[in-house]
C-alpha cells in the first residue's frame, strides 16, 4: 500500500523536473527571440535616422551650389562652404552613437569632405567602390574594405549618368558588437548579424564563427523557430530573427548546459528526494517485515500448533508492543483452554468410573451368590481340593477388586485376574 501511495509522487517529481526544463528552455528561447526582434527594431530606427540624415543633406542648398558652382566660387566662398559642410556632418555624426564617420564625395569638385578627416582629394577608386555597392538595391548596409557604410546619392547626374555627390557614412564595428555584447545575458552567448546572402557583417565579442559555420551549414537560412544542434561534442540552442525590409538576420546561440544550469539545484533535490524515497520504501518494508509480518508469521504459527492438539507450546516473546499483548492473551488462552480439557477429562474419567463402580456393585452380588452356591455345590460332593482351589481364586479375585490403589493397574495383574475370573466361571460351569 506504501508503495502504491509513493509511486506517484516519485513519478510526479520527475514530471516537474522534465516540465521545468522544457518550460525554462521555452521561456528562454521566448526571451532570447523578443530580445532579437526588440535589437532589430532599434537597428532599423537608428538606420532609417541615418538614412533621413543623408537624404536631409542631399537636398542641403550649400552642397548644391559647392557641387554645381564650384569652377565661379572664390577662395572665401570655397573655404566658407567647405568649413560648413565639415560642421554639418560633425552635428550629424553626433546625432548616432553608431557613425564612425561620415563623408560626401564630390566628383565634380574632385573633393572629399570627411567629419573626422575634413577636406580630402577625391579619390576615383573609392568612389567607383561605393557608388557599386548604392546601385545595389538589396544591400542596406554594404561592406567596403571591411568597413559597413551606408550610401545615397543625389539625383542629379553628369553626362556619364554619375551622381555629382555620394553621402557615405561609415558605422562603427566596436560600438555596433557593444550593442549585440548589450544584449547577451547568458554565458557563452554568441550574436551574429547577418546580410543579405549570408554575409556576416557584425558579431559579439564572444562569438565563435566555428559554431555559426556549422550552424548555416544543417540548416536552412530562413529557419525562425528555435532549434538544438550538435557541435562537436556539446548542443547548442539557436534562436533567430529576420529584418525582411532590409535583409538582415541576427542569430544568437547558446549552450543547452546553460539553458539546464538554473535547474541543477533543482535536479539535485530530485535525485535526493528520490534516494529518500528509496531509502523509506527499504525502511519501511523492512521495519513492516520486522514489526508485522514477522509477528503475525509466528502467531499463525501458534495456531496451526493449536489446531494440531499441541497445546503445551506457549510462545516465547518479549515484544512489549501491541503483538506482545496478543501473544500474552494467546498464551493466556491456550493455558485456559489446556486447563479446561484436564478439567474436562477428569470429569470424564470421574463419570466413567462411576458407572464402572455402579455396574460392578450391581455385577458382584450376582457374583459372589454364584459363588456361594458353587461352594455349596462342592461341598455336598465333598470335593475338599477343588473347594481350597475355588475359595483361594475366589479370595484373590475379591482382593483385586476391592483394591484401594490407583485405578491404573499393570498389565500382568490384569492378564492374572483375568485369567482367574476365567478359571472360576470354567469351575462353576463344570460342575
Amino acid at each position: 500500500m506504501y508503495h502504491i501511495v509513493i509511486l506517484p509522487i516519485i513519478i510526479l517529481g520527475l514530471y516537474l523536473y522534465i516540465w521545468s526544463y522544457n518550460n525554462a528552455s521555452e521561456e528562454i528561447s521566448r526571451h532570447t527571440e523578443n530580445q532579437l526582434n526588440m535589437y532589430l527594431d532599434g537597428l532599423n530606427r537608428e538606420i532609417a535616422w541615418m538614412e533621413s540624415q543623408q537624404y536631409n543633406l542631399l537636398q542641403d542648398n550649400d552642397l548644391q551650389t559647392v557641387a554645381v558652382t564650384w569652377d565661379v566660387m572664390n577662395n572665401v566662398e570655397r573655404k566658407e562652404s567647405m568649413h560648413y559642410l565639415v560642421n554639418r556632418l560633425r552635428a550629424i555624426q553626433g546625432t548616432s552613437a553608431y557613425i564612425e564617420n561620415i563623408s560626401i564625395h564630390i566628383r565634380s569638385i574632385g573633393k572629399t569632405v570627411s567629419s573626422i578627416y575634413g577636406v580630402q582629394d577625391f579619390s576615383d577608386d573609392h568612389y567607383a567602390s561605393i557608388y557599386s555597392g548604392f546601385t545595389n538595391p538589396t544591400h542596406a548596409i554594404n561592406i567596403l574594405n571591411e568597413s559597413l557604410t551606408l550610401t545615397v546619392g543625389n539625383m542629379s547626374r553628369d553626362i556619364d549618368g554619375v551622381p555629382f555627390y555620394l553621402i557615405e557614412i561609415e558605422l562603427d564595428r566596436d560600438k555596433l558588437a557593444q550593442s549585440l555584447d548589450s544584449i547577451n545575458l547568458y554565458e557563452d552567448n554568441g550574436l551574429f548579424l547577418l546580410g543579405s546572402n549570408q554575409q556576416l557583417l557584425w558579431r559579439s565579442s564572444e562569438a565563435s564563427l566555428e559554431i555559426l559555420d556549422n550552424y548555416l551549414e544543417q540548416l536552412p537560412f530562413e529557419k525562425n523557430d528555435t532549434q538544438v544542434i550538435k557541435i562537436g561534442e556539446d548542443h547548442y540552442q539557436f534562436n533567430q530573427a529576420n529584418l525582411s525590409e532590409r535583409d538582415l538576420t541576427v542569430i544568437s546561440y547558446i549552450p543547452e548546459e546553460v539553458v539546464k544550469r538554473p535547474l541543477g539545484i533543482f535536479k539535485n533535490w530530485v535525485w535526493i528526494f528520490g534516494i529518500f524515497v528509496v531509502i523509506a520504501i527499504v525502511g519501511y518494508a523492512y521495519s513492516t517485515y520486522r514489526l508485522v509480518h514477522q509477528p503475525l508469521f509466528t502467531l499463525v504459527d501458534a495456531f496451526r500448533r493449536v489446531e494440531s492438539g499441541n497445546l503445551d507450546q506457549p510462545i516465547e516473546q518479549d515484544n512489549s508492543g501491541e503483538f506482545g499483548y496478543i501473544y500474552d492473551r494467546f498464551n493466556k488462552m491456550i493455558s485456559r483452554l489446556q486447563t479446561l480439557i484436564d478439567r474436562n477429562y477428569k470429569q470424564t474419567l470421574m463419570v466413567q468410573k462411576a458407572e464402572l463402580k455402579q455396574l460392578q456393585s450391581q455385577i458382584n452380588p450376582h457374583f459372589l451368590y454364584n459363588s456361594f452356591f458353587i461352594l455349596n455345590s462342592l461341598a455336598q460332593t465333598e470335593d475338599i481340593e477343588r473347594i481350597e482351589q475355588f475359595t483361594l481364586m475366589l479370595g484373590e479375585y475379591f482382593k483385586f477388586i476391592t483394591r484401594n490403589e490407583e485405578n491404573l493397574v499393570d498389565l500382568k495383574s490384569e492378564v492374572k485376574h483375568a485369567r482367574m475370573y476365567t478359571e472360576i466361571q470354567n469351575m462353576r460351569f463344570s460342575r
